[in-house]
């Protein structure tokens, strides 16, 4: 059996972070530690379905042999390629946010995102900012939520 480690070193980096995740945020009241737990836990099952992809044996061809792609190889490795994607975008956001702050992180990924995948820059940029601003307005002043500054405002302010 041939382990395709280009997708398994990752996912299992992966799997470890969010364990620590979990294992960080043990100690918080459940109300501050269901967001991280719920995100760590899909992370994790996400990273355990690449470990299994990359650990599923593929037929070898025979010495002289062409080998084939059969279609639900392609397929395979369609899907595989977007779990990964979807993957570092989850670790993405996670890191947005711990470096800066749940506002500005979470517009920074949306703005990144829609950046990333075609969109213009008006667009990305507007759509960056009405999630700021509906996070700003829902959160902070209806609902009186104080949410803590990133790791990088933190040091600069």
């Amino acid at each position: 059996m041939k382990i395709d480690m280009k997708k398994f070193v990752p996912a299992v980096l992966m799997t470890f972070f969010f364990a620590g995740v979990i294992v960080s945020v043990l100690p918080y009241p459940m109300a501050a530690k269901r967001l991280p737990l719920a995100v760590s836990l899909l992370g994790i099952i996400l990273s355990l379905m690449v470990i299994w992809e990359a650990m599923r044996p593929s037929r070898q061809p025979e010495k002289g042999e062409e080998a084939p792609l059969a279609e639900e190889d392609v397929h395979a490795k369609v899907a595989g390629d977007a779990l990964m994607k979807a993957l570092a975008w989850v670790v993405g956001v996670l890191v947005a946010v711990y470096l800066l702050g749940l506002q500005v992180g979470l517009a920074f990924y949306a703005f990144l995102y829609c950046k990333l995948h075609g969109g213009g820059w008006l667009g990305s940029v507007v759509l960056g900012l009405g999630i700021m601003i509906f996070i700003y307005l829902i959160f902070v002043l209806l609902l009186n939520t104080i949410f803590p500054a990133g790791l990088l405002f933190e040091l600069f302010v």
